[in-house]
């Protein structure tokens, strides 16, 4: 869009007399802005000035600056309820599920994991997270018809009983369907025997579609954890529910 600040009209234009433009200050039509559809609203710069706001913004959003003030103001805990109200909302599970239920998501994943940071990423995690990893493996292992010393050691369950629990689910595990934890893993303390036995107790866990768990991910949901009682939230919580 070519022209200057209070020249163009916009295609759906605001109703009203005049308005100043906030990044030039001058006082043009009204038709000159878009409406903002969350408020319904003027936004504060006309049709011209909104793509320049923007392109400002993500340049200096890519500075050293730029990104230090970001993290600053995406660690503030009323930013990280926000993001979290907004994944639960079905506006933003609709989002996410455009963004990764494409081929072209899942092809640049498949190349991201074959590359030397993929591979770096894959490990740092599992070195980060050794125990939890072992024991989902075991888990794999067990649901399979095998045993493993890890379920008894550090969960609640025994192999048998890990089985009964999960064993409603129909089709062939690891492909139609996956084990999921209500509170992820990663809100637990792996390094805490009472944490670890929270974490894989049989109120936090149960069978899930396979897509379906590879889209929640890590996400702390609020339908999840009203699924588990308050004495098997990560001890971190002081149990208390939370949805970040």
């Amino acid at each position: 869009m070519s022209g200057k600040c209070g020249e163009v009209f916009s295609a759906a234009p605001a109703v009203g007399g005049t308005k100043k433009c906030l990044r030039t200050h001058k006082t043009i039509r009204v038709a000159c802005f878009d409406v903002n559809p969350k408020t319904g609203k003027p936004y504060g710069s006309c049709v011209i000035c909104v793509p320049k706001n923007r392109a400002q913004k993500t340049t200096y959003g890519n500075t050293t600056g730029g990104k230090a003030k970001r993290k600053i103001q995406n660690d503030k805990e009323s930013i990280k309820q926000l993001k979290t109200n907004y994944r639960g909302s079905a506006t933003g599970k609709a989002k996410d599920k455009e963004r990764t239920d494409t081929d072209a998501y899942r092809l640049k994943c498949s190349n991201y994991s074959k590359t030397a940071d993929g591979k770096a990423t894959r490990k740092r995690s599992y070195d980060n997270n050794k125990l939890s990893q072992s024991l989902m493996n075991a888990t794999a292992r067990v649901l399979h018809g095998a045993s493993s010393p890890l379920i008894d050691q550090h969960t609640s369950f025994d192999d048998d009983e890990l089985r009964e629990h999960l064993g409603s689910a129909v089709g062939e595990y690891g492909v139609d369907w996956t084990v999921d934890h209500h509170i992820p893993r990663s809100a637990y303390d792996h390094d805490d025997p009472e944490d670890v036995k929270r974490c894989w107790s049989p109120s936090n866990m149960h069978p899930m579609e396979a897509k379906a768990n590879k889209e929640k991910w890590n996400k702390i949901l609020p339908e999840h954890v009203a699924q588990v009682p308050a004495e098997f939230y990560p001890k971190a919580w002081a149990g208390v529910a939370r949805t970040a």
